[in-house]
């Protein structure tokens, strides 16, 4: 019999706190801010959902505050290098952030160089976005109760390919495995699994939406299952994860954060500059595109739910067990 799911309590934003409109601080110190081009580190590699995401906004974010946002590329370490040089940056620096950085990596890294609830301030969650099981055309299983079927047969000989030890790809698929009371052998790199995956070099990976819908679209991987508790409608025919695990849950998040001591006016500024940059019918169209959800809420919202992912992400961490390999 499977195990009991691992399941999370999913924080919700109501609907007046979603894109929510901020306000423009007013004064003479706010006026002159921004000086200098301002910096948007994305811990992980160029191509990947946090990246297509950054580059999506950097334009009209720049257009809004009348200076250049340059997206930095900063991969490593599961995220660990790129959210580094987050810690005592100024106030022309941000960080892309996501769940895997706010709520699993201080669990697993006992050395970690940054606490994230105490050198980071937060400025808003751009996203909600679902992940997607997926299969290469070789894979000896055409769906996930297939795959389920296999891996209890044989225990820990399917590959699945991550981002890295501790990334958002690594504990689903963690959260899976102990829901279904399998073992998979987990293959992690040091970026995107994707090349191998669309090679048959590994037959399973999770992806986020952002790269997972354009190569299931285009047939050249299975999608199995989705990690939202309902179908989405980019893929109606694919399960979502619940139907075969009750109660899983489990979509990811992009935000942005900037180091803690920036002040308020700034975090403000760019609080409301985001939201109406996410507002846009084009940047709400390119998000659908990839079945990504707009958010854009408040200050307040935002540090309520990287508290609440700390917490729970923790007991996902103790509850399968992930630990430095």
């Amino acid at each position: 019999m499977p195990k009991a799911c691992i399941t999370r309590r999913r924080f919700s934003v109501g609907a007046a706190c979603t894109l929510a409109t901020g306000f423009l601080p007013t004064g003479h110190a706010q006026a002159a801010w921004p000086t200098r081009p301002l910096k948007l580190i994305v811990p992980f590699p160029a191509g990947i959902s946090a990246d297509v995401v950054a580059r999506m906004i950097a334009e009209p974010l720049s257009a809004a505050l009348g200076q250049p946002v340059i997206v930095d590329n900063k991969p490593g370490a599961s995220g660990i290098i790129g959210a580094s040089a987050l810690k005592g940056a100024d106030d022309h620096t941000m960080l892309m952030t996501v769940d895997s950085i706010v709520g699993v990596l201080p669990h697993v890294y006992p050395k970690l160089p940054f606490e994230p609830l105490r050198d980071f301030e937060p400025v808003t969650q751009l996203t909600n976005v679902p992940w997607v099981l997926v299969a290469s055309r070789d894979a000896p299983f055409k769906s996930v109760r297939e795959l389920f079927e296999q891996a209890k047969k044989k225990p820990g000989t399917i590959d699945y390919g991550s981002l890295g030890l501790a990334t958002g790809s690594h504990v689903r698929m963690e959260m899976i495995a102990h829901g279904a009371g399998i073992k998979l052998n987990h293959i992690p790199y040091k970026g995107s699994p994707m090349s191998d995956l669309l090679a048959g070099q590994i037959p399973l990976s999770l992806e986020p939406s952002t790269t997972a819908l354009p190569q299931a679209r285009s047939g050249r991987l299975h999608a199995l299952a989705v990690t939202t508790a309902r179908r989405i409608p980019e893929l109606p025919d694919v399960p979502a994860l619940s139907e075969l695990l009750p109660g899983f849950d489990a979509p990811g998040w992009h935000g942005i954060h900037v180091a803690a001591g920036v002040s308020k006016e700034v975090v403000q500024r760019l609080n409301a500059e985001i939201s109406t940059v996410l507002r846009s019918k084009s940047v709400q169209r390119r998000l659908a595109e990839l079945s990504v959800s707009a958010v854009g809420s408040s200050v307040a919202v935002f540090a309520a739910l990287c508290r609440t992912e700390y917490q729970e992400w923790g007991a996902v961490v103790k509850a399968a067990n992930i630990r430095l390999e």
